[in-house]
């Protein structure tokens, strides 16, 4: 399996409060959106796929896109000015690795993660709509691979594999309060 770096949140956006901002309490809810990396080796990936192919190429082209567009959905609750908690779904998206030879020979292999997340925030107000936050939680992830290979004869192999885990999320960001019922976030 693969590790994957998160960036969980570099923008949030639509952030909805059914609570007037100024009492900066209560419920909201909320889009991120943000960017993903996947931490894998495209040279790694490439002497598989030699491997695979008894070892006797020495011509085929490959290309790895490990980078994708991540989302969630958030709910959450302002219990103070100062503190609140949330929980989200999030989708980090994946990276998918491609190879193909002269001889015809392919690989074609594919990963995804998604799952929930909860986090505690202290929040720093400042200013009438300005405000600082940290964040510290716990990220449960479903993390998905899967793939092909097509040899020299054109059989075609494929397999899959997934893991649960949970990895601790943290991040700093600033906000911005559009009178009572929108915010924009940066983390």
């Amino acid at each position: 399996m693969t590790n994957t770096k998160l960036a969980l949140a570099l923008l949030a956006a639509l952030a909805v409060s059914p609570v007037e901002m100024a009492e900066k309490t209560g419920f909201y809810v909320g889009a991120d959106l943000g960017s993903t990396s996947v931490d894998i080796n495209k040279s790694d990936l490439d002497s598989l796929f030699f491997i695979f192919c008894d070892n006797y190429l020495e011509d085929f082209s490959s290309s790895l896109d490990d980078s994708d567009t991540s989302w969630d959905v958030v709910v959450g609750y302002r219990f103070m000015p100062y503190l609140a908690a949330e929980v989200a779904y999030v989708d980090l998206g994946g990276a998918e690795y491609k190879a193909t030879s002269i001889y015809d020979e392919s690989a074609d292999i594919s990963t995804d993660s998604s799952g929930f997340a909860a986090s505690l925030m202290g929040i720093l107000p400042f200013a009438d709509n300005f405000e600082v936050f940290a964040r510290l939680g716990l990220y449960f992830g479903d993390t998905e691979a899967g793939g092909s290979f097509t040899d020299y004869y054109g059989d075609t192999y494929t397999g899959d594999d997934s893991e649960s885990e949970q990895e601790m999320l943290w991040g700093v960001g600033a906000g911005y309060n559009f009178g009572e019922s929108w915010a924009v976030r940066a983390e």
